[in-house]
């Protein structure tokens, strides 16, 4: 197995379905991280929400690409942020929850060792 950069860039895809409430502290707690901001890639996919999800979301429009999409489920919102995503390491977050501010080091960490190919977290 081919041992992974020092720094991966990673690829967080969060998906959203009427969320909005909760959708503010989730994309802070990804931008938040303390992890270097130029090696996150944060991908909203919108599940058709019809709540204020958009409004909110475009609020961090510099920093998150926004795919807005017809509602299919969770599945097929999270198939479609796979289908963006640009990362060496891909991790996946509910848009009603969010993250300590290590998480996304303390994954890619796991990484470092060769034989790990997948982390479930």
């Amino acid at each position: 197995m081919e041992r992974i950069v020092e720094t991966p860039t990673v690829s967080v895809v969060v998906d959203n379905f009427n969320y909005g409430r909760f959708l503010k502290q989730c994309l802070e707690s990804v931008i938040n991280q303390d992890y270097p901001l130029e090696k996150l890639e944060i991908i909203l996919v919108d599940d058709g929400s019809t709540d204020d999800s958009i409004k909110v979301a475009e609020q961090f429009s510099k920093r998150v690409k926004i795919v807005p999409r017809r509602n299919g489920g969770q599945a097929e919102a999270f198939n479609t942020g796979l289908r963006q995503a640009g990362g060496d390491l891909i991790m996946f977050l509910d848009s009603d929850d969010y993250w300590d501010r290590d998480k996304v080091r303390v994954i890619a960490d796991c990484f470092k060792d060769p034989a790990i190919g997948i982390v479930q977290h």
